[in-house]
């Protein structure tokens, strides 16, 4: 949308730089004018390994004496109706005995509930919230708890004939009524090993847990048990399921001593599972049946959503943030550089601005930004009189402010209005690249730009001209979403289209981004309001730079004129100079994650989400001083109401501090914490930030 053919190419007359230009800039507005607050709910600072869920004693009488069995339950949360709860028990006159550790997810006071036939008893830190053994009485089932703390829980349920049920759930008044989930609840050792190494590491097979084909195998009379041995390096937390069973076997998990960590079910059904946050060390899997049977199984394993990542560098992220711009347009808000355009680009800290045109004055006004650190990229167009013969001559004005140089913008908007030796598009267009590209690194003056691809407004249009690869360093990508989310056919449209030109180079986008002029009716391309673009513009920042796109440019710094049509309010500053909720995002997301030019990161974190994880996106980087970021947001379409997600990001690399950002409020931190092992969030469809630093 650089239009190169607006009214505004005239000469805007001379231009006085001075020497420290003072703007008119107005401090921040109140942050609950650009976003709502939202509450870190619980930080926990110690992490609990062990199996997910509780350790569940299992026995054939009503009194809790006469032991069945014991496995880990996910849950509390069983209608067995009239039948047997496993195989080992009785249908009739049985008795379950839960114990463990549950954390909550806020610091108030929650109200425990349990639904149960036949009788049911419920103990928090050994204080008994609920009896109803011999005369059904809720004590006094509400208990003030602290979020993230581990809490001892103990229930024991007995049924004595005909139907069977037990259920626990909880409520506080941030928490609505539910069973209690599995990732709130861990258990200790199911059993320790008193005979070690007795038999038990004989024929055992080593396997790579985090990297698992699936094994498939058997079990028969004379092979009721096959062990499986693996390492980890780190902590992670695991899931392994073994299926298609076609009888009864079961799946246990052990530590290199031969402690029981955790066991599955023994239900009886075709898939059996396990699951458990373990430290780094030696474990083993055993695939069992505790009778004669002929089945079958296959198993799989899988690291909790993510562990152990590559960080990538905050420095090369924030590289890749640019904004464009209109220098030229002096009878526009452009021509308020001294005291909005040059002061506010400096207060945003990005590093890069995109222009195009051929003006003595917008080459000075480049030039002095780049003493600033922000560098231009030139579009080169032939509807500016420019032509591969005498471009070198142009940039050389505005050196050493520019730092790479374009092709024609979206020639094939208008192909019939262009021509480049008497060929028009798409020929043209090819041959004009050509000669640029040659005349650009021909010079050595200007050999070391980066030279890109001419945009298409249509990126279909780009078959036509072939790949560019040969005359160029980078493609070059126009994708504009609509006023949809940002990744909205970027992966089914943009990204594969634009590679028919780029061929194999990387790819930055040059043009990107939303405007509000809601009043518009002509156009065709959706208006969004100021509060959605604050959600969205640094949502394509991120969705981009996760997607491998170099660089990516927003159109644009400044709504040009005070009008309602659709191009006047592209801005991230409105005609008048003030900024709008999006300026606010992008700058604060800078600052939170601005890193020394050039620095590089090599660390990783070791962590995993749980929670509402539908929708969620992440980017992890890392600073030059060993400091993580994690960005995380919702994949979603946004309105004006924020929407949310409970998400819990468990640490398991030791962690010294941690705090939350919140960038479409202010710069500054939402929350601290000290040496956390996880903290739960509410995730909002704008990005919010978690800073780790590691322990030395």
């Amino acid at each position: 949308m650089l239009d190169p053919t607006s009214s505004s190419q005239r000469d805007i007359g001379s231009f006085s730089l001075s020497a420290n230009p003072t703007a008119a800039l107005t401090t921040d507005p109140n942050p609950d004018t650009l976003f709502p607050s939202l509450n870190v709910v619980a930080a926990a600072s110690s992490t609990n390994y062990g199996a997910m869920g509780l350790k569940a004693e299992y026995f054939n009488d009503g009194n809790l004496t006469q032991r069945s069995m014991i496995r880990t339950d996910p849950t509390i949360d069983f209608n067995w109706g009239r039948n047997a709860p496993n195989q080992a028990t009785q249908a009739d006159n049985f008795s379950v005995r839960w114990t463990g550790q549950l954390a909550p997810l806020y610091s108030e006071a929650y109200t425990f509930s349990a639904d149960a036939d036949d009788r049911i008893r419920v103990w928090i830190n050994d204080k008994l919230l609920i009896d109803r053994w011999e005369v059904p009485v809720d004590l006094n089932p509400t208990i003030n708890l602290d979020a993230g703390q581990n809490y001892n829980i103990r229930v024991e349920y007995a049924e004595i004939g005909g139907e069977a049920i037990a259920k626990l759930q909880w409520a506080s008044p941030s928490q609505s009524k539910e069973v209690i989930p599995q990732n709130q609840l861990t258990s200790p050792l199911i059993s320790t090993n008193i005979n070690q190494g007795a038999g038990l590491f004989s024929n055992v097979r080593d396997i790579n847990i985090n990297d698992l084909t699936p094994i498939n195998d058997s079990l028969s009379p004379e092979n009721l048990s096959d062990f499986y041995r693996f390492t980890l390096t780190q902590s992670a937390a695991i899931n392994v399921t073994i299926d298609n069973l076609s009888e009864n076997a079961d799946l246990k998990l052990l530590n290199e001593r031969g402690d029981i960590i955790s066991t599955s079910a023994n239900d009886g059904t075709t898939m059996e599972s396990i699951g458990a946050v373990l430290s780094a060390g030696t474990y083993l899997l055993q695939v069992f049946a505790n009778q004669p049977v002929n089945t079958n199984y296959v198993m799989t394993s899988a690291i909790a959503e993510t562990i152990r990542e590559g960080a990538k560098s905050a420095d090369t992220f924030i590289d890749s943030i640019g904004i464009a711009t209109h220098l030229r347009y002096g009878d526009t808000s452009y021509g308020r550089f001294e005291d909005v355009v040059e002061p506010r680009l400096r207060e945003l800290g990005l590093r890069h601005i995109r222009d195009g045109g051929s003006n003595a004055d917008m080459y000075a006004k480049m030039r002095r930004l780049a003493t600033f650190g922000i560098k231009s990229t030139l579009v080169l167009d032939p509807r500016d009189g420019i032509t591969p013969q005498n471009a070198v001559e142009q940039i050389k004005q505005a050196l050493p402010g520019v730092e790479a140089v374009e092709g024609p913008n979206e020639w094939d908007a208008n192909p019939s209005t262009m021509s480049y030796k008497g060929k028009s598009f798409p020929d043209g267009l090819r041959d004009y690249q050509a000669d640029l590209y040659r005349a650009v690194k021909g010079d050595p003056a200007t050999a070391h730009l980066s030279v890109l691809t001419p945009s298409m407004a249509q990126p279909e249009n780009g078959e036509q001209v072939g790949s560019l690869a040969e005359f160029s360093d980078f493609g070059n990508m126009h994708s504009y979403a609509g006023g949809r989310f940002p990744s909205f056919d970027f992966d089914r449209r943009w990204l594969p289209l634009t590679k028919q030109y780029a061929g194999d180079r990387p790819i930055i986008a040059t043009e990107t981004g939303y405007h509000n002029g809601v009043d518009d009716r002509q156009t065709t391309h959706t208006a969004i309001t100021e509060q959605v673009s604050a959600k969205y513009i640094p949502r394509t920042f991120l969705e981009y730079f996760n997607r491998g796109v170099k660089r990516t440019f927003i159109y644009e710094l400044m709504d040009q004129r005070s009008a309602p049509d659709a191009e006047n309010n592209f801005g991230i500053i409105r005609a008048d100079g003030t900024p709008k909720p999006a300026f606010y995002a992008l700058r604060n997301m800078i600052r939170v994650l601005n890193d020394t030019p050039g620095s590089t990161a090599n660390g990783g974190l070791s962590y995993y989400f749980s929670g509402n994880v539908k929708d969620l996106r992440h980017l992890l980087l890392q600073k030059s001083n060993g400091e993580f970021y994690l960005v995380m947001w919702l994949n979603s379409e946004s309105t004006e109401a924020t929407k949310t997600q409970r998400v819990t990001v468990n640490l398991l690399t030791p962690t010294k501090e941690a705090a939350t950002f919140l960038p479409n409020r202010s710069d500054a931190a939402t929350a601290t914490f000290a040496t956390p092992s996880r903290v739960t969030m509410d995730v909002p469809d704008a990005p919010i930030i978690l800073k780790v630093v590691p322990k030395a």
